[in-house]
C-alpha cells in the first residue's frame, strides 16, 4: 500500500503553517474520507463523499463510496 495520504497531509501541514491567513497556529492536517477497517491488521482505506440534496430539506446527508485505488498514485489499495 502506498504512503500518499501521509505525504500529502505533511505537505499541506507545511503549507498551512507558513500561510499567514490563519490567525492561530496550525496544529494538524487530516484528510477527510479516510476509513480504518479493524481486524487482524488495521488498514486505512480512502472514501469519497457525496452530498445528497433532498427536496425540502436543508441538511444534506452524505454517502461514502470506498475507493479501490489510491486517488493520488493509482496503486491498488489493500483488500
Amino acid at each position: 500500500m502506498c504512503n500518499c495520504i501521509a505525504e500529502i497531509e505533511d505537505k499541506i501541514l507545511d503549507l498551512a503553517k507558513n500561510d499567514k491567513k490563519y490567525k492561530k497556529p496550525v496544529l494538524r492536517v487530516e484528510m477527510e474520507g479516510k476509513m480504518i477497517t479493524l481486524g487482524d491488521v488495521s488498514i486505512i482505506k480512502i472514501a469519497t463523499s457525496f452530498k445528497i440534496e433532498l427536496e425540502g430539506q436543508k441538511k444534506r446527508p452524505v454517502m461514502l463510496v470506498e475507493n479501490l485505488f489510491c486517488q493520488f498514485c493509482g496503486d491498488k489499495l489493500e483488500d
